[in-house]
């Protein structure tokens, strides 16, 4: 996981709990209390110690940004309000140098992401096997990973910045997203099977708070 600034991983800690938001975003706050309730996550976030004053002079600024961009940020909540949450395990990664010729596979889970000089696959594990790709395409894979899929409302389309709130959820609790990738209003993220428990209680706390906050 990559280190945080002070400032950063108070924002990554604010942004992984609704709680804390809604709590910034009203503006009525003891901050020195705050700060020392969130002080040894930002400390394991940042990698170092800080003291109680900068975390809450952080969360002050935090929180008049909250207040400042709270209509877009809103945006965030009605969008995780509408959105539906799905998990599936034993999912595999290829990592390709060329685009294969797929057979049609009606059932199952398979994503194809198309670069300009490679292609990622995201496919059930038990699928590999059928798709006969030549070992000397196949710069890599990663397999015992799962998929958690999103599926939002239309406006995520207009609504920038919603993926990267979702990411800096996970990173504050220090789970490694593989792969992201969107479709429509379909957003797909590849963790570890390990971490797949976790990452779905994550989102689906967003979701829940979301839902009460509107």
């Amino acid at each position: 996981m990559a280190r945080h600034s002070i400032p950063s991983a108070v924002d990554a800690v604010v942004k992984s709990d609704l709680r804390l938001y809604d709590t910034l975003k009203m503006g009525v706050v003891n901050y020195k209390a705050l700060a020392r309730h969130v002080k040894s996550r930002v400390e394991s976030l940042a990698n170092e110690k800080t003291t109680e004053n900068a975390v809450s002079m952080a969360l002050q600024r935090l929180g008049m940004k909250i207040r400042t961009g709270q209509k877009k940020l809103e945006g965030f909540v009605d969008i995780f309000a509408k959105s539906h949450l799905q998990m599936r395990d034993n999912i595999a990664v290829l990592y390709l140098k060329k685009t294969p010729d797929i057979p049609r596979m009606d059932k199952g889970f398979m994503v194809v992401i198309k670069g300009v000089e490679s292609t990622t696959l995201l496919l059930d594990e038990e699928k590999l096997s059928k798709l006969k790709i030549p070992p000397e395409n196949v710069e890599g894979q990663r397999k015992s990973l799962s998929a958690i899929i999103l599926a939002s409302p239309r406006e995520i389309e207009d609504t920038p910045g919603v993926i990267a709130h979702l990411m800096n959820a996970l990173g504050a609790s220090g789970i490694n997203v593989v792969e992201v990738t969107s479709s429509y209003n379909t957003t797909y993220l590849i963790v570890d099977e390990k971490d797949s428990l976790e990452a779905v209680q994550i989102i689906r706390s967003l979701i829940e708070r979301s839902r009460k906050n509107r």
